[in-house]
């Protein structure tokens, strides 16, 4: 009680309550002033610097972390048009079961252990240049789902320039499925050009022609795809990102985007960029763009976000700029502020008057 009338006498000072004032205007100032990256975890999708990432040959690579790989979504799908093909280099995998059995029928039979494969195009002299086959590429998880998986994407080697667009793709403990095959244009069987592939590990090789391939990618391995375009007008500059192969969408809990040596190596510096999925939420990633030297995945959801080691957080007056409710909320509060300042600060307050002499009056 005592306590109260204390607080209540102290308010009802002029003193006191400018003094309260001033140290309310000083907070808000400061607040609206330097209120900026704070931590705090954002929605990424209109976020200029944090809603795409995008790795440069030999120097980055992007690391999606925790992936759930129980989605119904392949891990990347491409569906060739004419004069587009793939050829595919593995530093560790094994042949799947049918591909093992059909190539067997012929020997001598194939390697059947886990080891380096190439699967690259083999041209025939005699094809057709003005039609081509089509080349279908699915790559899926393998084995039982799971949340924790990591991949990493990169490029490695030489620019792609007019003809080549290449990634090359890093497992965890994940396995992964690849099947890949060509297939003639209608009516122009034994014909087309870009038909012709050749299978190959160490010494043993073999010529495939339209057969579907499977290949199972050992855990902590690697492997390279390389779309190649067969046109004499290659992707149509060096310039020009190749974008009909789909990246899932896949679901992660991490996305960072971090420095590399040459050889793939990961570098001793700070991040690029790291996103860190809020709660129990997960970030969607897509939209693979592949270019000559230059890697480009989309992101999407809500996360904790770190650029080059600082952390990025609500910026106030971006916040303003973005939405019109918000600014206008704030400026009111604002002028209230003001007002309250100005009320206490510039207006008199009227004298009080002696019992005496109102009795007079």
């Amino acid at each position: 009680m005592n306590a109260t009338r204390v607080n209540s006498s102290l308010f009802s000072r002029p003193w006191f309550r400018k003094a309260c004032a001033v140290a309310i205007f000083l907070a808000a100032a400061l607040l609206q002033v330097f209120f900026k990256d704070v931590p705090w975890p954002l929605n990424i999708d209109g976020v200029e610097d944090l809603h795409t990432a995008a790795a440069s040959l030999g120097a980055q690579e992007i690391v999606i972390g925790g992936t759930d790989t129980s989605s119904h979504h392949n891990f990347l799908t491409y569906d060739g048009g004419p004069f587009e093909t793939v050829d595919l280099d593995f530093d560790r995998a094994q042949l799947g079961q049918a591909t093992s059995s059909l190539l067997s029928a012929f020997p001598p039979a194939p390697p059947l252990d886990a080891r380096s494969w190439h699967y690259i195009t083999h041209e025939d002299s005699s094809a057709d240049p003005t039609d081509s086959c089509r080349c279908f590429l699915t790559i899926e998880p393998a084995g039982a789902s799971s949340t924790g998986a990591e991949f990493h994407l990169l490029q490695l080697g030489a620019p792609g320039l007019n003809h080549a667009r290449q990634v090359q793709v890093r497992t965890d403990a994940a396995a992964l499925i690849v099947n890949v095959k060509t297939d003639w244009p209608p009516g122009r069987e034994n014909k087309a050009t870009g038909c012709h592939k050749r299978l190959q590990s160490g010494d043993w090789f073999r010529g495939i022609v339209n057969h579907p391939m499977q290949f199972v990618v050992s855990p902590h391995s690697s492997f390279r795809i390389e779309f190649v375009s067969i046109s004499p007008a290659g992707w149509g500059g060096t310039d020009k990102p190749f974008r009909s192969a789909q990246l899932g969408p896949l679901l992660a809990r991490e996305l960072t985007l971090r420095p590399i040596q040459e050889d793939g190596t990961t570098a001793k510096e700070p991040p690029d960029l790291h996103l860190s999925a809020f709660r129990s939420s997960k970030l969607k990633v897509r939209d693979l763009i592949v270019g000559s030297d230059t890697l480009q995945v989309s992101m999407s959801g809500k996360a904790w976000a770190e650029l080059k080691g600082k952390a990025q957080g609500l910026d106030l007056w971006d916040a303003m700029q973005k939405n019109a409710m918000f600014a206008a909320l704030l400026g009111s509060a604002n002028v209230l502020l003001l007002g309250w300042l100005r009320k206490l600060f510039f207006t008199r307050e009227p004298k009080p008057q002696l019992k005496g002499a109102e009795s007079d009056a």
